[in-house]
């Protein structure tokens, strides 16, 4: 059974980040590290770079987290608006 209450109050929900913040002990050579993984393979995604790091390399110290947030650094936006405002 469902109850209507227009009771004029919206329902509010916090939104969740997507990708947690990494760890507080990322340093340069990680984030070289990563780096150098991602352009020895270029058509990776953030998770198949994280699981040759952590499979095929077999290097633990380095999170999902700590990848996602470094490969999204570097990703360039590139406007969809086509009138260059």
């Amino acid at each position: 059974m469902v109850y209507f209450d227009k009771s004029g109050r919206r329902i509010h929900r916090p939104l969740r980040r997507r990708t947690p913040q990494p760890d507080p002990n990322l340093d340069d050579a990680k984030t070289r590290y990563i780096l150098k993984v991602a352009a020895e393979n270029p058509r990776f995604t953030a998770d198949e770079v994280y699981h040759e790091i952590h499979d095929g390399r077999r290097r633990h110290d380095i999170t999902k987290a700590m990848v996602r947030y470094v490969l999204a650094k570097r990703r360039r936006t590139i406007s969809v608006w086509p009138f260059n405002r």
